[in-house]
């Protein structure tokens, strides 16, 4: 039993030697290389001069970049334009569009108990606008002008509208179709294809009342469809359907 604790102190203590022999190789490297360094720097003061030159370099950038802001990323135009945006290549096919658009505007759910028109035939959801003309101008010739320069695709007669017109024109890259509805197609010139540039002359209204109309009342029915297919509709019965078509008044604005 003696021999065996004898031993385990013999052990103990060369484990307690090894130990100590590496904490001093350990400080003996720190010291040695402390004071290598500052023999160098005291040899060659370049070098120290350099490396406190390179450290206040290094605090000076980290302190520029620390008061820089933040880099924002640029906005696309198409994120500062939209349907609300005003286009500046439009304009309305008649004149004082505010006094006209009066009875149906767009998005307007039409029927027959609340519709602001006499014996109105339609029902849904208005995909246009209408602009209505004064009392003077009922039996008047009435001018339709382009709103945008572009082709005549179209012309013909629809049920509900009469005589209808429409042209191709583009906005913000896009193609879009602009219908004009009631208008005299005997007084319409152009010919599918041709040019029409914006407030050139288009068409007439139709007469009041009359089959030019549809038997509809003299007003022009401005509708703005997204693409390049003609929808002919006046009214849609959802009202998630009216995303086929622009509202006019946000398009080309009042300013």
């Amino acid at each position: 039993m003696k021999k065996t604790n004898k031993k385990y102190c013999l052990l103990f203590l060369i484990f307690l030697i090894l130990v100590g022999f590496l904490i001093w190789i350990y400080y003996h490297n720190n010291f040695v290389n402390r004071k290598v360094t500052n023999q160098r720097q005291k040899k060659d003061p370049e070098i120290a001069d350099q490396i406190k030159q390179q450290n206040q370099n290094n605090l000076k950038e980290q302190d520029k970049q620390a008061q820089k802001p933040l880099k924002q990323t640029k906005r696309s135009k198409n994120n500062d334009v939209g349907p609300n945006k005003k286009a500046d290549n439009f304009t309305w096919p008649i004149d004082q569009p505010k006094k006209r658009i009066t009875k149906k505007e767009f998005a307007q759910y039409i029927t027959r108990e609340n519709s602001p028109i006499e014996n109105e035939r339609f029902r849904g959801f208005h995909t246009g606008v209408d602009l209505e003309v004064f009392n003077q101008e009922i039996d008047q010739p009435t001018q339709v002008q382009a709103c945008c320069t572009g082709k005549l695709v179209y012309k013909g007669w629809i049920n509900g509208y009469g005589g209808v017109v429409v042209q191709s024109c583009e906005w913000q890259d896009q193609s879009i179709l602009i219908l004009y509805g009631h208008v005299k197609l005997t007084s319409v010139k152009k010919s599918k294809n041709d040019l029409v540039k914006q407030g050139e002359f288009i068409a007439f209204l139709g007469q009041d009342k009359s089959q030019e109309t549809d038997q509809e009342r003299k007003h022009l029915h401005l509708g703005i469809i997204k693409g390049e297919k003609i929808d002919f509709r006046g009214y849609v019965q959802q009202e998630s359907e009216l995303k086929a078509w622009y509202d006019p008044v946000k398009i080309i604005g009042y300013g």
